[in-house]
């Protein structure tokens, strides 16, 4: 049976391109990372200022030099865009398969133009999109990457079929650019003399399962167009999720800490509920600013909980109960946060005998919290523990743009 090709849809410099749909004057721009550490995104201009994750504070002569606008990570808005994307492309294509906040697969049947795609995410977002077909994922990859690379192609590149003109293209591709080839294999790769994408191509499958691994041999056969990798395959499932953050201003206070550990627990829970899992160990761990005056301490505590769920006040009191465990007077803590561990399917719960908990009367009371954020926004209905005063562990986002999209006081006022 014929399968139509498949597309990477990718945004081209996203979190910074979002930034200037509302602030169109912005030529430069570079978005910064939680309490506006590091740059994490870098419109093209600024690549020859800023590295990637460049600290901020060493670059303030440089922003006025160049004419940077800095921008604090605004997550809210990127998600939201996200979406808005994703519903445009689903317009156009039959099949749409979300791999990342700024990439998506998709099926390009012949009577689908990519460049008609592209233009309606453009339309509907002010989005910039570059995109790259051909018969497998990672050929698709590669193809995008043509796509981004070479501007004569105005961000569309069809992979040319199996002959000379595709081996052409695979030999201008360094091995280490492949989808799923890291450092450390592209370092192995080289010492066996394969150095592009066409010299991984021509590789044989079994040797290099034997050298490497299964998922390799699978990226060679892709790469010779036999589809091994399902378009709607997600990613491995990680064995935890882990919800942690730098502090804005250093924490003394158990009470200040408690909170945001409160708060780590509602948002990772969230988490789980969205990817339908349950945990069964929370592990909580602080730490201190190392290589400062100031003494250093860093600690953890693992518990397991009476039953897996991801109930989010049954989570967060347990890391409560860690954090007691860990918990000094006397420091300077920088950071916090949580790991939930043992994670699994709900149809695998081994329930607990003696537990009084009623799962069907949780579940229905995180659908209600869940369902009440994701339509009035994030945090408009949280725990109680998690505080509702000043909270000086939030991140410092002095530059942040506003929520346009997802909070009412922050929408865009029309001249």
């Amino acid at each position: 049976m014929h399968l139509p090709p498949i597309g990477l849809v990718d945004c081209n410099h996203f979190y910074a391109a979002v930034e200037q749909v509302f602030a169109p004057q912005a030529k430069h721009v570079i978005v910064g990372s939680n309490n506006d550490g590091c740059a994490i995104a870098r419109s093209p201009g600024t690549r020859d200022h800023v590295p990637m994750g460049a600290p901020l504070f060493q670059y303030q002569d440089v922003f006025d030099q160049q004419n940077i606008s800095v921008f604090s990570a605004n997550f809210a808005l990127y998600a939201d865009f996200s979406n808005r994307i994703t519903a445009a492309l689903k317009a156009c294509v039959p099949d749409v398969f979300w791999y990342s906040i700024d990439e998506s697969f998709a099926t390009f049947p012949t009577a689908v133009d990519a460049y008609e795609v592209q233009h309606t995410i453009f339309q509907w977002t002010g989005i910039r999109t570059s995109i790259g077909i051909a018969e497998t994922k990672t050929l698709a990859k590669v193809a995008n990457h043509i796509a981004k690379k070479r501007p004569e192609h105005e961000g569309v590149y069809y992979l040319p079929k199996p002959g000379p003109a595709r081996n052409e293209v695979l030999a201008s591709v360094d091995v280490g650019t492949i989808w799923g080839v890291g450092r450390r294999w592209k370092k192995r790769l080289y010492e066996l003399d394969i150095r592009t994408a066409l010299d991984l191509c021509k590789a044989n499958p079994s040797a290099i399962r034997k050298q490497f691994s299964v998922v390799l041999e699978r990226t060679v056969r892709e790469l010779n167009g036999t589809r091994c990798i399902p378009l709607e395959e997600t990613p491995a499932q990680h064995q935890h999720r882990c919800c942690s953050r730098s502090f804005g201003t250093p924490i003394m206070e158990y009470q200040d800490l408690k909170e945001s550990i409160a708060y780590f627990a509602s948002r990772v829970s969230a988490r789980m509920r969205r990817d339908g899992l349950i945990g069964q160990y929370v592990q909580v761990f602080v730490t201190t600013k190392n290589n400062t005056p100031d003494p250093y301490y860093s600690n953890s505590f693992c518990m397991a909980l009476p039953e897996p769920g991801n109930y989010a006040p049954t989570i967060s009191r347990y890391a409560t109960i860690g954090l007691r465990h860990i918990y000094r007077k006397g420091y300077l803590y920088r950071r916090a946060g949580i790991n939930i561990l043992g994670l699994t399917r709900p149809t695998n719960r081994q329930r607990d005998l003696f537990s009084g908990a009623d799962p069907a009367k949780e579940q229905a009371l995180m659908a209600v919290l869940d369902r009440v954020n994701a339509q009035y926004g994030r945090d408009s209905l949280r725990l109680a523990s998690e505080g509702t005063g000043d909270q000086i562990w939030k991140m410092r986002q002095v530059q942040r743009s506003p929520r346009y999209t997802t909070r009412w006081a922050e929408l865009p006022e029309a001249a």
